[in-house]
């Protein structure tokens, strides 16, 4: 009997030695896989000080007007104009509410695309479109539906398309089509408080038969239960090379550079800032019942990002005395180089830096503008350096 038992403790013993070995194997596999993740982050983290190195670093750089697009009936008369674009030859594109207008580089009208109504080329809604080598492409919202026109403005051909509320075109890359869209999941509205709701980047075939969802950003959303909800953040994005994206999606200073190619983060770059309050408190305007979502304290850091060569420039919500935007500058691997303020002609404003509302191709700035009286126009501008 004792015999027997002393076996069954060695046994046992050389069992607890197994599990032993098998949990520091196990335990020292989850330290190699944190310290891997650790090492992972701190490649792709950028961080950058509060200043740039620069020595003219905050100096104003001014703009020179060339041209303006203005009310010219009948044309056109601009109500709340949206989606700038400009095309290959300097042709400047842009809707209001779901027309599609075209003009020359010269600033001369060249057409208006888009009837309201349900038939062929019509649409009811807000429009979204697309600039391709001899074509454009037009979403279409309401009827949901893709729509084909030459550059001359020429209606081609149309199909079904239903996509997710408020989709945004980024561009063709190599044979594939990609842009953002907000997605909400299903018991979403259901729930209260502040939510992250994905901003999805999709690829489509350039037929508009497949559609993949590549990646996905957050939005903050307050929501009230069942009811209604409010963005406390934007999404905006630059492309560069048909490669990349850099994007920001949070009202927090953030960026992010995405290779398309590979699909994932190539790093996520900030630097110190001072966050901008809101000296005026407001709340989002109630929605039926009377319900609004908490006062903002503070503005986004970040409102738009643009390609400049081989920068990228990153407007933020730091203003001077003479109301002049603070932009940053960064080289494309995330490093902080420079910074300056922007300053538009007297008595013009843009209207917002937000989605699509100002371009930078090369050496020029073409914005959607707000003159003194109210008035909204589209103007080119020289940088002047």
């Amino acid at each position: 009997m004792l015999k027997r038992g002393g076996g069954n403790f060695v046994s046992s013993m050389r069992h607890k030695n197994k599990n032993e070995v098998s949990m520091r194997k196990i335990v020292l596999l989850l330290i190699v896989i944190i310290l891997f993740k650790v090492i992972i982050f701190a490649q792709i983290f950028v961080k950058n000080p509060e200043k740039p190195f620069n020595k003219n670093a905050g100096r104003v750089v001014k703009l020179k007007e060339i041209s303006r697009i203005r009310d010219s009936a009948p044309e056109i008369i601009f109500k709340a104009p949206y989606d700038l674009k400009v095309g290959q030859v300097g042709n400047v594109y842009f809707c209001d509410n779901f027309n599609l207008y075209r003009f020359d580089d010269e600033g001369k009208f060249v057409f208006k695309i888009i009837r309201e109504g349900q038939g062929p080329g019509e649409a009811t809604g807000k429009t979204t479109y697309l600039l391709m080598n001899d074509e454009i492409i037009v979403l279409s919202e309401s009827p949901p539906k893709i729509m084909r026109f030459d550059l001359k403005g020429n209606y081609k051909s149309e199909k079904r398309f239903e996509l997710m509320h408020g989709f945004k075109f980024i561009g063709m890359i190599k044979d594939k089509v990609y842009g953002f869209s907000g997605d909400v999941p299903s018991d979403g509205y259901a729930k209260e408080g502040f939510i992250d709701f994905p901003t999805n980047l999709y690829e489509i075939s350039n037929n508009f038969d497949n559609i993949n969802k590549v990646y996905s950003f957050p939005i903050n959303y307050y929501v009230y239960k069942g009811f209604a909800w409010w963005p406390r953040a934007t999404l905006d994005y630059a492309k560069m090379d048909g490669k990349y994206l850099f994007v920001t999606h949070t009202a927090s200073y953030q960026i992010i550079k995405y290779d398309i190619e590979k699909r994932r983060i190539e790093n996520i770059f900030k630097r110190k800032y001072r966050r901008v309050k809101i000296k005026k408190q407001y709340t989002n305007k109630p929605k039926a019942g009377g319900i609004s979502a908490p006062p903002l304290k503070f503005y986004e850091d970040i409102s738009k990002l643009l390609i400049h060569k081989d920068e990228l420039w990153v407007f933020t919500s730091t203003k001077d005395k003479k109301n002049r935007r603070l932009i940053d500058v960064y080289n494309l691997e995330g490093k902080y180089t420079d910074n300056f303020y922007l300053e538009y002609p007297e008595k013009i404003s843009p209207r917002n830096f937000a989605y699509d509302s100002i371009l930078l191709v090369g050496e020029y700035i073409y914005s959607i503008d707000e003159h003194a009286d109210g008035d909204l126009s589209i103007g080119r501008y020289k940088i002047l350096y």
